[in-house]
């Protein structure tokens, strides 16, 4: 089963230090008992770049992991933590 948010904004931040506003979506994919969370965020390509750089990256204060570009101001992200 999935269940997705969408059009959330909130605030890309490497570590303490905020990088920008964005606006993302996030899907729940639900197998049996477990549950994964992958997303895209959008935001200016200057802020994804930085976000690309970051040691400690989370959105909304939770961690994410990027995954690739989608377009030049679209990137893939995964959730380690569980949403919302």
């Amino acid at each position: 089963m999935m269940t997705v948010y969408e059009g959330i904004k909130g605030e890309l931040l490497n570590g303490s230090i905020p990088l920008g506003r964005v606006e993302y979506s996030v899907a729940e994919f639900r197998e049996g008992d477990q549950s994964r969370f992958e997303g895209l965020v959008h935001a200016k390509a200057s802020v994804l770049q930085a976000a690309f750089q970051a040691t400690a990256l989370s959105l909304d204060r939770r961690r994410i992991v990027l995954g690739s570009f989608v377009s030049k101001d679209c990137a893939s992200f995964n959730l380690t933590d569980r949403f919302p």
